[in-house]
């Protein structure tokens, strides 16, 4: 009786653990949800559900595979509204283009096409409920279907040259595989081509740094709400730059997406892109509240 108990104490143990590490790991994903969709800055997806319903006196596996192939086609028309609400920059969502130019809404549209369906499940009255999963980053992710017409928005600053500030060889010489920037308690919403200034407004990191053409390109940015998970992506992985911004660039309706750096931030900013490609593979990462 006594080993009976036990055991139904591991189990009840394993599956708190289960659920509390369950919410651990949602409470520090970053995930924003528009619509029927999410998406996953963290991890770069785009997920959008679908719904479909087995005609009326079809029952069985054809009814199945009709409301299968209706979920489809609703996770499709629902993943347009959901594109159509990823945020580019402060002020601008995909919406913005899609609406004034046709070639870049068909273009939407073939990138819809080319998603992918996980997770498909049924009820007992044979009801689909399918995932669409769409990428934000890579060579056919949205963030380099629209990486060309971005380039050509305004910034808000220009470069000035690269300086090397003098100070120690060592840090000098010092090679950095990434850098991660620090804007927790200043709300930075994720976005796709985010923009880094110094204090006196000089573009340090833009869309046009980047190379879209390049086969490890991802999304600009990699978001994280974990000091130590950002600190460990791939993209920055081995000896990250670790530096703190210290306000941001608020839009009219008060969202910021693009971030400022003190002048010794962006100094270190400046030593660590100076020797090597950095900005042109997009080894950045924010961490976000």
């Amino acid at each position: 009786m006594r080993k009976k108990k036990n055991r139904i104490h591991l189990a009840l143990f394993c599956s708190l653990f289960l659920l509390f590490t369950a919410s651990v790991i949602s409470s520090t994903a970053v995930i924003e949800e528009v619509g029927v969709g999410e998406i996953h800055w963290e991890t770069g997806v785009i997920r959008v559900v679908g719904y479909g319903a087995a005609p009326k006196g079809i029952p069985g596996a054809i009814g199945r595979l009709l409301a299968q192939r209706a979920a489809k086609a609703d996770a499709y028309r629902n993943a347009l509204e959901v594109i159509e609400g990823v945020r580019v920059r402060s002020e601008t969502l995909v919406e913005n283009f899609t609406v004034v130019s046709d070639e870049i809404r068909l273009s939407m549209q073939g990138f819809i096409k080319g998603g992918h369906f996980e997770q498909v499940s049924f009820d007992m009255e044979n009801t689909c409920e399918i995932i669409l999963v769409l990428p934000l980053g890579g060579q056919k992710g949205l963030s380099s279907l629209l990486l060309n017409t971005v380039q050509q928005l305004p910034s808000l600053g220009t470069a000035p040259p690269v300086e090397i500030l003098p100070g120690p060889v060592e840090t000098a010489r010092k090679k950095y595989t990434g850098i991660v920037i620090d804007t927790r308690g200043l709300d930075v919403k994720p976005a796709l081509y985010p923009q880094v200034f110094d204090a006196k407004g000089y573009l340090l990191y833009g869309p046009t740094m980047v190379s879209v053409d390049r086969t490890d390109f991802s999304t600009m940015v990699a978001y994280s709400r974990s000091l130590e998970k950002g600190l460990a992506m791939p993209r920055v992985a081995g000896n990250p730059l670790l530096i703190k911004a210290v306000d941001t660039v608020k839009s009219s309706d008060g969202e910021a997406t693009d971030i400022v750096l003190n002048s010794e931030a962006a100094a270190l900013f400046r030593q660590a892109t100076a020797e090597n490609d950095l900005l042109a593979k997009a080894a950045v990462v924010f961490i976000i509240d």
